[in-house]
């Protein structure tokens, strides 16, 4: 299911800045940033990134394709309501085809301008390459509690309970580290109410 920010980002279609030029390539650039400096101001934004060689870097929110049948992944925050959309070269679709949503992708693309719609910032590259995709490190909150509830479900799966060393790597992602917070979430998966694709969603904004 598209998030809200995700259809609104294709529709789209028809602190410091973390851009650096390098030296003999493309500006490497967080497609959020990008969405927030077309959240911010179009004209500006435009200066930067229109019709330049970028090395974008997110998480991917969406994976579709054009009206015209080219691949399209979207990146970006729904949290923080930015994003980009990347068009890729039809011949691009078969290294595609094992990216997910909730991984990070670096594309190599050229910056086709981008729009505020709503009050989503949406940035827009075309002709894109993939470079590499990796899993989100858990590096936020969100992200600690979904390993968290991973490392429950797969405890359960394999084993039907989750083990003490389990329930202690869990406090440990947990925020307050508190036992008994980790044994709550150990009891809301038991019991069905909590699942790994719920928390995923819940941390992507869907």
């Amino acid at each position: 299911m598209k998030t809200a920010t995700a259809i609104l980002i294709v529709a789209a279609l028809f602190a410091q800045h973390t851009y650096a030029t390098q030296a003999n390539g493309p500006a490497s650039v967080e497609a959020n940033q990008i969405g927030a400096d077309y959240k911010g101001n179009i004209f500006s934004a435009d200066a930067k990134y229109k019709n330049k060689p970028l090395l974008i870097s997110g998480t991917i929110l969406d994976i579709d394709k054009t009206s015209d049948g080219e691949p399209l992944v979207v990146v970006g925050s729904n949290r923080l309501n930015v994003g980009v959309a990347l068009v890729f070269a039809s011949g691009q679709a078969a290294h595609l085809a094992t990216v997910l949503k909730g991984q990070r992708v670096s594309a190599q693309c050229l910056g086709r301008g981008g729009r505020l719609n709503g009050d989503t910032g949406v940035g827009e590259a075309s002709a894109c390459r993939l470079q590499a995709t990796v899993p989100a490190p858990p590096t936020d909150d969100c992200q600690r509690r979904v390993e968290a509830i991973r490392l429950i479900d797969t405890d359960v799966h394999q084993w039907g309970q989750v083990g003490s060393t389990t329930e202690s790597k869990v406090a440990e992602l947990l925020t307050d580290k508190d036992p008994t917070a980790a044994k709550i979430t150990v009891d809301s998966v038991l019991q069905g109410v909590t699942t790994v694709q719920g928390a995923e969603a819940e941390c992507a904004g869907e």
